[in-house]
């Protein structure tokens, strides 16, 4: 699928990911291939850079894009991981490479479906109801509960009909404001060395048309 895909990494992590920030896949690679092509390559380059302690290499992606499908651009994410659970304190043997988009869709086990159109459709259906994915692999067991509130009081506001019309930078703010909520909370209450999100806090918007935007300085 012709497109662009965005990564995104912690300025700690290695000087090897400045390198791949932006990665053109325009000569004929899926994003699907590209992300099973970048989770092989990494299992490679973490092996060689960071010896010694394994939980070092331990790392997180979202990579994001859009597929091609029935005259269709439909959003699509693979996770790229290898920590094993929600506490980051395990490793799995491999990196694991898969879609995630899908199995947020709330629907009953029993309905749930191996087709990838099928999935698809679903996805759609989902954005096209007006709801919103919600992810992140800093902290979900602090930024679940208040992202969900956050995003809930703006659900109530359009049944209200209360709402603007939302245009991306409305869904930037959406994006920014749990993140800033709960770095705020942490500079407060947390000890210096036990917080998990802080720092500099970047946001993108990509169009169905592959157009970048950003207001923290991602994209030059």
């Amino acid at each position: 699928m012709p497109g662009k895909c965005l990564l995104f990494f912690k300025r700690s992590c290695p000087n090897y990911f400045d390198d791949i920030q932006i990665a053109d896949t325009d000569n004929d690679i899926s994003l699907e291939e590209f992300a099973s092509s970048l989770a092989s390559n990494l299992s490679d380059e973490l092996d060689r850079i960071l010896p010694g302690n394994p939980l070092t290499k331990g790392f997180g992606i979202h990579l994001t894009g859009f597929e091609h499908s029935q005259n269709h651009r439909i959003p699509e994410m693979f996770l790229i991981s290898n920590f094993d659970g929600m506490e980051y304190v395990k490793l799995k043997d491999s990196i694991i490479c898969e879609r995630h988009l899908y199995p947020l869709v709330p629907s009953d086990a029993s309905s749930r479906s191996d087709d990838l159109e099928t999935q698809r459709e679903a996805i759609a259906s989902f954005l096209d109801a007006g709801n919103i994915f919600l992810f992140n692999n800093g902290d979900p067991e602090l930024f679940t509960p208040i992202s969900a509130g956050y995003h809930d009081g703006i659900k109530r506001l359009r049944t209200r009909n209360r709402s603007r019309t939302l245009t991306k930078e409305h869904y930037r703010e959406m994006s920014r404001a749990p993140v800033e909520i709960i770095s705020k909370m942490q500079r407060s209450f947390s000890p210096i060395g036990k917080r998990l999100v802080g720092g500099k806090i970047h946001d993108l918007v990509i169009t169905s048309s592959g157009q970048f935007s950003s207001t923290s300085g991602i994209i030059s």
